[in-house]
């Protein structure tokens, strides 16, 4: 479907809105660097843990502006007309809604898996694929907390295991645990996309009899057992569900857990620990860690 967009440039973002909201208008989008700096100076008052930078300064070098979407043109053109350097432009939702093609590619997920989107061709050899397409759920296999907890899962062994997939986003961790023979697997989350595009890959990789994807939170009251839990989720995370990961737990089990900055990865270790949990390995790669822990 096509609509119009209209960009209002703007030295007071607020002056602009009460003019919008004067007009009847009170559906737009306001980009302001000014807000993004707040943020990045204010880290402790917003409780980020990780932005990328380059995508930072692409942000601050932009001029503050108001956004605002008709689903015709005149419409659009009208309201231009009223804002000076104002511009329309033409969009299109399937245009937007593919926009992650350009920056997914095939990978190597594990030495034995690789990930391919349904748009790129398929290797030949003894390779296992994971056919993945993202869409707007996160977990493409690219960053370093994924294949971290892959090559982890892959370490400890998977043939004929229960696994428990906390936060499964796209559901490519789970995939990759049915691909090494996990013989059952839940992965949750508490996303509706997420779950509902996990289901989908799932599909997709001929694997919904081995997996099952549920919305869920593990903390409340999610009932089963795995040989391991893996959660690729942020630091704090991970510490508050780590209490609930042991009744999930069978003896022994392993735990694996990531997306957890290299600063923080200490204080994960520090709260396994105090919860029972035996270190079992620290792996890190860029400016993340992942842990392989387990409970007797």
């Amino acid at each position: 479907m096509k609509y119009y967009m209209v960009t209002i440039p703007t030295k007071d973002t607020e002056k602009t809105t009460a003019r919008l909201i004067d007009m009847d208008i009170y559906s737009m989008q306001i980009e302001d660097p000014a807000d993004l700096k707040d943020i990045i100076e204010n880290q402790s008052q917003y409780n980020w843990d990780f932005v990328d930078p380059e995508l930072v300064r692409e942000e601050l070098e932009q001029e503050p502006r108001v956004i605002v979407f008709f689903e015709t043109k005149e419409e659009a053109e009208n309201l231009a007309g009223e804002f000076e350097n104002a511009t329309v432009t033409e969009q299109d939702d399937e245009e937007w809604k593919n926009k992650y093609k350009e920056h997914f590619k095939s990978l190597k997920l594990t030495d034995d898996i690789a990930v391919i989107p349904s748009w790129e061709k398929r290797p030949g050899g003894d390779i296992k694929v994971i056919d993945l397409d993202p869409g707007m759920a996160f977990g493409t296999g690219a960053h370093e907390t994924t294949s971290m907890c892959a090559r982890l899962l892959e370490m400890y062994g998977c043939e004929n295991k229960k696994i428990l997939d906390v936060g499964t986003g796209s559901g490519i961790l789970a995939i990759a645990a049915a691909l090494m023979g996990c013989t059952n697997v839940l992965g949750v989350d508490i996303d509706d996309t997420a779950v509902e595009v996990a289901k989908e890959n799932v599909e997709k990789n001929g694997l919904a009899d081995v997996i099952n994807i549920r919305k869920g939170d593990l903390a409340k009251g999610i009932d089963y057992t795995a040989d391991m839990v893996v959660a690729n989720i942020i630091a704090e995370l991970v510490i508050e569900l780590a209490g609930s990961v042991k009744d999930h737990l069978v003896p022994g089990g392993k735990f694996i857990s990531s997306g957890i900055l290299k600063e923080k990865c200490e204080m994960v270790e520090t709260a396994l620990k105090d919860l029972g949990f035996i270190i079992d390995d620290v792996m890190t790669e860029g400016d993340w860690c992942a842990i392989g822990a387990h409970y007797e």
